[in-house]
């Protein structure tokens, strides 16, 4: 597997997009650490999702840094921008301002975090890598 003896700490794991991520980031081999914090209980249904899948993830709760890269997601359905996808006409505003077409998905974000997590990025450090699917091109 791609990411077989590695370790990812995913943040903000326990729904929508990190969880989309930690799921890609398991299958791929990787072990996962799910931070949990603030809310311990709500990491035990991500961590089980990938077991049960035979991926390999556990939780902890901690206030985490990094030196890593960041993924800045453009528009993304998740209930993080429920408000902004309730109001009329927002998704056909955000599919004409993206050459993909489409308002994002959480899968897509994590697929850009794979990306990064490969060997071969082994370079990219300290970036912030926009995952938009070209929103204002």
């Amino acid at each position: 597997m791609e990411l077989s003896g590695k370790t990812a700490l995913v943040t903000g794991a326990l729904r929508g997009t990190g969880a989309a991520i930690g799921r890609r980031l398991a299958k791929a081999g990787a072990h996962v650490v799910i931070n949990h914090a603030p809310d311990r209980d709500a990491a035990g249904p991500v961590v089980a999702e990938i077991a049960g899948t035979g991926g390999r993830a556990f939780a902890v709760q901690a206030d985490v840094g990094t030196t890593a890269g960041t993924v800045a997601p453009g528009a993304v359905d998740t209930a993080f921008d429920s408000a902004l996808i309730e109001r009329p006409g927002w998704i056909e505003s955000i599919e004409k301002l993206t050459p993909m077409g489409r308002v994002g998905v959480p899968e897509d974000i994590a697929d850009a975090v794979m990306m990064l997590a490969r060997e071969d990025a082994h370079w990219v450090t300290g970036q912030i890598v926009e995952a938009s699917g070209g929103l204002f091109l």
